[in-house]
Parts: C-alpha cells; sequence; structure tokens
C-alpha cells in the first residue's frame, strides 16, 4: 500500500512536536521551578507521633518535646519547689494531697484472733515462769485444824506446820512438815467424866511423795507421825465393853495427801492428809490445812524473799 508524501510529511512534523518540550517550559525549568508537584505525602512528617515522657514527671514538672520541664517560669530556686499549679514554695510547706492512711483496718474476725493469740502467749508465758518456779526449794507455813480419833475418845484442835517443798521433776516433789497441835477432848462416855474438855497437844510430822499438780490436782501417799501428849491419863471404855485408857504416846500412820494448788506461781494450795494407825485401826488422824509458800531459795541455799506480782 502506498501512501502520499503529503501525508508522511505531516506525520514526521506532528512527531517532533510531540517530542521536543515548549520554550515556555524551558524557561520555567530553568528558573529552577518544576510545574509539576508531588502528592506523595512526606512521610518522615506525617507518621510522627508526638513523644511523651517515662516515667511521668514529678511534681511541679510537665513533658514537653520528650523532656520534663519545670512548670514554673522563671524556674524556683534552690530551697524552693514547683508546684503543679506553677507556684514557687519553700520545701516545708508543701502540702500533702490525698495522704494515704497507714493505719490497717482492722476487722472484728482480726480483732478476736489477735487476742486469742495474746492471751495464748500470756498462758504460755505463766506456765514457764511456773515450771521455773517448781525448781526452786522453799519453805511452807499451814495453818491446820486436826480431827484424831481413838476409840470414842475425840480430840479437836488446831496448830501451824512448817514445811520444806522440793520437786525432783516438774510432777512429782516430796513435802516434809513439822507442826504443834493443841485440841480439847470430846468424849460421850459416861466413864469420861471429867476429862471432857481436857487439853492434849500433839506434834505431827509427815512426809508426802507428791505427784502433780496436773492442772490444779495432785495427790500422794504420806507417813505420818505424831506424839500426843496428855497431862492426865483420860479412862474411857471401848465399845466392845473392853476397858481402855487415853494417855501419851506415838502413832505411826500410813495414808495420803491431795489438795489443789493457787496463784499465780503456785504459792498457795489447801490440801487433806489422812492417816490410820496399822497396829490399832481405832486410831485415825485427819489434818486440813492451808499451807503458804513463803521463801524460795536457789541451789545454792541462799534465800530470797519472792516479790509477788
Amino acid at each position: 500500500m502506498r501512501f502520499p508524501r503529503q501525508t508522511l510529511r505531516i506525520g514526521v512534523v506532528l512527531s517532533l512536536w510531540v517530542a521536543a518540550p515548549s520554550a515556555e517550559a524551558k524557561d520555567d525549568t530553568a528558573g529552577g521551578e518544576s510545574l509539576f508537584v508531588s502528592t506523595a505525602p512526606d512521610s518522615g512528617y506525617a507518621n510522627a507521633a508526638p513523644v511523651g515522657c517515662f516515667p511521668d514527671c514529678r511534681t511541679g514538672f510537665l513533658c514537653r518535646a520528650g523532656q520534663c520541664v519545670s512548670r514554673c517560669n522563671p524556674t524556683c530556686v534552690n530551697h524552693q519547689k514547683c508546684t503543679d499549679a506553677g507556684n514557687c514554695v519553700d520545701g516545708d510547706d508543701m502540702a500533702v494531697v490525698n495522704p494515704v492512711s497507714v493505719n490497717p483496718v482492722v476487722t472484728p474476725t482480726d480483732s478476736v484472733m489477735s487476742g486469742l493469740l495474746e492471751a495464748h502467749r500470756k498462758n504460755y508465758e505463766l506456765r514457764q515462769l511456773r515450771l521455773a518456779y517448781r525448781k526452786k526449794q522453799r519453805l511452807t507455813i499451814l495453818a491446820s485444824a486436826a480431827f484424831d480419833a481413838t476409840g470414842d475418845v475425840v480430840v479437836m484442835g488446831g496448830g501451824f506446820q512448817l514445811g520444806l517443798v522440793n520437786y525432783l521433776t516438774r510432777n512429782f516433789s516430796y513435802r516434809l512438815r513439822f507442826g504443834l497441835f493443841a485440841g480439847g477432848v470430846s468424849c460421850q462416855l459416861a466413864s469420861c467424866g471429867e476429862a471432857n474438855g481436857a487439853l492434849v497437844m500433839t506434834a505431827k510430822e509427815d512426809i508426802g511423795f507428791i505427784f502433780g499438780p496436773f492442772g490444779r490436782f495432785y495427790l500422794g501417799p504420806a507417813v505420818g507421825v505424831q506424839g500426843v501428849f496428855v497431862p492426865t491419863a483420860i479412862q474411857y471404855i471401848e465399845y466392845d465393853g473392853r476397858p481402855g485408857r487415853l494417855d501419851s504416846h506415838v502413832m505411826v500412820g500410813l495414808g495420803g495427801e491431795m489438795g489443789l494448788v493457787f496463784g499465780r506461781y503456785e504459792h498457795m494450795d489447801l490440801n487433806v492428809k489422812g492417816f490410820v494407825n496399822p497396829a490399832n485401826t481405832a486410831e485415825v488422824s485427819l489434818i486440813v490445812g492451808v499451807g503458804f509458800h513463803l521463801f524460795p531459795w536457789d541451789k545454792s541455799g541462799e534465800f530470797d524473799l519472792l516479790r509477788w506480782k
């Protein structure tokens, strides 16, 4: 196929005109300014996030461009501090905002448990104190009432005993006592005559081997010896009709002792002792007494008056 020459000439001229830049475009470029503006955003500027401060600024400062700067302008002098309100105040005048209470909240359950624990602690300390006190030997004094009977003749009276208490272990001890008693004769038989009311003196000595106290109670076997001193022999008749007489004599009895201890240091006791003469079972002795432990001393024998609390 053949194209006319005029047609080819027109096509070449159009191609050159499109490809060549215009003079106006050249002048604009040469002036250093481009008519073409990029629409792509500047990623380094548009995506930038505000910079914070970590950790947070303290009282009187604010965060600016990632740095803590003072709220006060001008800044405060050395002995002053800046507040959140932007005021300079002396350091001692800084008010405590919303102080936190340091007092713990005590619930009823906590109070009850605390009371129970405190009571348990005190009981434990008291028990340890009592056990320590048992290690000390101590003198005792007892005020006692005595009931002695020999057949139909009864002697009732009272007296005092001095004693020694020594614990060999925490729950085993021996107790030595010696005392004097005075009593009057009571006889319901006609043969006693004027002997009723006669004064009789008795010296009593006993030793008890005591187990306890367990809680407050103690008990153990005991051996007693007593000497009866009658100013004038008293004639009397036994129930079986055999004649007899009550005069001065010595009686050895076997029996036991039991009692209760009292006091913060177990320094008081209430005790009952009973003895029977194995050779004459009609001769018996019963002693009821209240004892008070007076002077404990240490193993060296040095006396020390206990200061009761």
